[in-house]
């Protein structure tokens, strides 16, 4: 199910709750008032009352927070695909220039790039320094483990991530 549909769901079935709560609320008093309920017959009520309709309502907050949830999961998973493409495209590009385009804070735009890198999906490596995202082929910089901007030796920093042990560089190789 589409997490909008279960959004939507969700507060339909919280309004039936409701709804049903309201109008079976209403059918009980005027019973009452009337002299026609029973002294037990109103608690009575109001246990049927909770056995239908917090169980309608509880179901409609689940599934509305259910799709909340995914939707959120398919917003960072496009945003996610959106960093991989624009750096694919571009070869190289500066983290502020990447993270104005994609509107996020550069510590959010830190966090998506370590992401990408371990899931294998972001191949190329930032020179925090220089604030510099580049792509390229990878192969010649895992076997030499040398760093492309200081020659320096890099080290195993991660999942998916070798960092130049002296300029911090880091660089995010395919898995």
């Amino acid at each position: 199910m589409h997490p909008r549909t279960a959004q939507a769901l969700g507060l339909i079935l919280i309004g039936v709750g409701i709804g049903i709560g309201a109008a079976f609320w209403v059918f009980l008093r005027t019973q009452q008032k009337a002299g026609e309920l029973a002294p037990g017959g109103f608690g009575a009520g109001l246990i049927l009352l909770s056995v239908i309709v917090l169980p309608i309502i509880g179901a409609g907050l689940y599934i509305s927070v259910q799709g909340w949830v995914e939707d959120r999961r398919q917003k960072h998973r496009e945003r996610l695909r959106r960093i991989a493409g624009v750096i694919r495209v571009r070869g190289r590009i500066t983290l502020s220039e990447l993270a104005l385009e994609m509107g996020i804070s550069m510590e959010e735009l830190k966090k998506c790039l370590y992401e990408l890198g371990a899931m294998g999906a972001f191949k190329g490596y930032a020179d925090w320094q220089e604030g510099v995202l580049y792509c390229g082929e990878m192969a010649a910089l895992v076997e030499s483990r040398q760093c492309p901007r200081c020659g320096g030796q890099v080290d195993i920093a991660g999942r998916g991530v070798l960092t130049c042990k002296y300029c911090g560089t880091d660089i995010f190789i395919p898995k």
